[in-house]
């Protein structure tokens, strides 16, 4: 809850890269602002924000992407749990997967606000100070930017409390808190250091510059056009407009005149026009092997050209939860496993996505009589550096996972591939060194290609054009990668690679493009939001109702325990899916938030 978070939530030093900060300073209220060395510190703190347990590197994961339909659990789940999963969202009002990433989210906004409130009476160089504030309101909206996209309005804080009268704060319409978030990366674009600037200031350290806050704000501009173009499915309620005005209170339907935006066209044109500055400026680049993004065994790993925004781990950063939550028990590349991770393999990737993503990228159905009628092969490498679909455990057995294994086991072993991306040489079960990109150049590609999709008047014209090239670009850097660990050449496969006769609409090009972010990104903390920025209508056609049908297969009927659930289809109606579209608002909040009403602030969407 915001009570306890704003109050409690401590400045501190930080970790790796980054985070790996050698406090100059005393932290004391005298001197923790007074010099430039003093604001750095404070920094890496707004940087440490972004690292608990239950963000990017923690287990959201775990409790909130399971909800895209895309990944799944390995183990014992309540029913209210498998349900959340089921019906697209986190129902739950209490627990870790709802209340604590609430409050760890404004424990960041709240590191944020306190170093903003400061700034002013500190006697350091204005220039310098407005660096700091520039990358501070970069940080705070990116925590806005996950809070909005959860719950809708959220309370919009933008100065640490003083006393506990100032925490009950009452909830912001959700438009007005994209407006927010724009400002201040609006801010963040105009005075964030540049990148030779931060580099000389922090050394080695990895931090974002200015063209990072370019391009976190064509991801914001393209969700804002995703949910413009389906406003008749998403999840606000035009018909309590009436009613919400009569009695004071800002209307459901979206205004975001404030921003520049009166129609999904012109947020598509924003986010294509962003891309491509951050496309233009040289700034990035795609690294050559796919595979290099996942390795992390080089020093030149954490330094690619390719990151815009990641959260760092470190060895003594406590549980790395995003490598020992979808990790095998004795994962391949790891050669300092020392203990049990009782945690093992909990996230994984769904049969669904598994089948998709290898008939999307010109795969092969199997030949047998328990696979002929599901993909079992591609030569995609991105499918090898994802997964973990066989090898050796470090005791010698031969581990074969679906769908190669044959597909009526029911072992936790075997029923589903392992996530790969984050089995670092270093891992031992609990900590690790792996990072969680943010944001990565890769995305900026496919955010242009989309917005250009969606500005297309049709096949063959120039958007359309550039959309199909776009993605062609990271297809050829896919057929061209190779592991690291056993190969020395490009295996310059066939696939993955698209023909325009693909596609005779622009919704069919717009679709594959998102389904290339499922692939590109796979377990990058996109797949929730990436699943329900389009609407219900999107989400019913695209995974609810292709899950349901390819779990009727007669391949894939199990009762077994850790795959029952995925056997409970999805609603299928556009009503029922769009009370998903949102997480319930965590139930802490109303019971210590004297600035709401239970009965009008819990969600007074559509679903309500």
């Amino acid at each position: 809850m915001i009570v306890t978070a704003v109050l409690s939530a401590a400045v501190l030093p930080c970790c790796s890269g980054f985070l790996d900060e050698e406090t100059k300073t005393a932290l004391s209220e005298a001197t923790v602002y007074s010099t430039e060395e003093a604001l750095e510190s404070q920094l890496f703190g707004v940087y440490q924000g972004m690292n608990q347990n239950r963000l990017w590197l923690g287990t959201q994961h775990e409790y909130l992407h399971p909800a895209s339909g895309l990944l799944v659990w390995k183990g014992q789940r309540t029913d209210a749990e498998r349900l959340d999963q089921i019906k697209f969202g986190k129902y739950s009002t209490t627990g870790d997967g709802n209340s604590t990433l609430f409050t760890q989210l404004y424990v960041g906004i709240n590191r944020c606000n306190r170093l903003l409130d400061n700034l002013p009476d500190s006697p350091v160089d204005e220039a310098y100070k407005t660096e700091v504030e520039a990358e501070c309101k970069f940080v705070r909206a990116l925590f806005y930017f996950m809070a909005v996209r959860l719950w809708g309005d959220v309370p919009l804080i933008t100065h640490s409390p003083k006393n506990l009268s100032e925490v009950h704060n009452p909830r912001t319409a959700w438009y007005k808190v994209y407006a927010q978030i724009l400002d201040d990366l609006t801010f963040a674009e105009e005075h964030m250091r540049d990148k030779s600037r931060q580099e000389s200031v922090n050394p080695g350290k990895g931090r974002p510059f200015n063209m990072a806050a370019t391009a976190i704000k064509s991801s914001v501009y393209l969700t804002i056009g995703s949910m413009l173009s389906s406003p008749d499915d998403n999840f606000w309620d035009s018909s309590r407009d009436q009613a919400r005005l009569a009695a004071g209170r800002d209307p459901r339907t979206p205004d975001f005149s404030a921003c520049g935006i009166r129609s999904a066209a012109d947020a598509f044109t924003l986010a294509y026009d962003c891309a491509g500055a951050v496309m233009e400026s040289g700034a990035y680049s795609l690294v050559d092997n796919y595979f290099k993004l996942f390795t992390w065994k080089d020093p030149e790993d954490f330094f690619l050209p390719e990151r815009i925004v990641t959260v760092q781990s470190t060895n003594n950063s406590g549980a790395c939860y995003i490598a020992n939550r979808s990790l095998p028990q004795n994962p391949p590349h790891t050669s300092n496993y020392t203990s049990v991770n009782a945690n093992w393999g909990r996230v994984r990737p769904d049969r669904f996505f598994i089948n998709e993503f290898i008939r999307r990228t010109g795969g092969a159905m199997g030949s047998g009589d328990y696979d002929s009628d599901i993909y079992v092969s591609t030569e995609d490498p991105r499918y090898d550096a994802t997964f973990f679909h066989s090898f050796k455990n470090l005791n010698g057995s031969q581990i074969t996972c679906y769908p190669h294994a044959s597909i009526t086991t029911t072992t936790a072993s075997t029923y589903l591939s392992y996530f790969r991306k984050y089995a670092d040489p270093t891992y031992d079960a609990g900590n690790g060194r792996c990072d969680c990109y943010v944001m990565r150049y890769a995305e900026i590609y496919l955010i242009r290609a989309e917005a250009a999709a969606q500005l297309s008047s049709g096949v063959g014209d120039d958007y359309w054009n550039e959309a199909f090239d776009l993605i062609e670009v990271l297809h050829d850097r896919a057929r061209k990668s190779f592991d690291t660990w056993t190969e020395t050449e490009p295996r310059n496969t066939t696939y993955p690679k698209w023909d325009q006769a693909d596609f005779t609409t622009k919704e069919q090009l717009r679709d594959a493009i998102v389904w290339e972010r499922f692939i590109e990104m796979a377990y990058e903390a996109h797949e929730w939001f990436d699943t329900h920025r389009y609407g219900a209508t999107w989400l019913k056609d695209n995974i609810a109702v292709p899950k349901n049908d390819f779990t009727e297969l007669e391949n894939q009927q199990f009762t077994a325990l850790y795959i029952y659930y995925t056997l409970r289809p999805h609603p299928e109606t556009v009503p029922e899916i769009r009370k998903g579209l949102l997480c319930a608002y965590p139930q802490i909040e109303f019971l210590q938030n004297t600035g709401l009403d239970i009965s009008i602030d819990q969600n007074d969407f559509y679903w309500q």
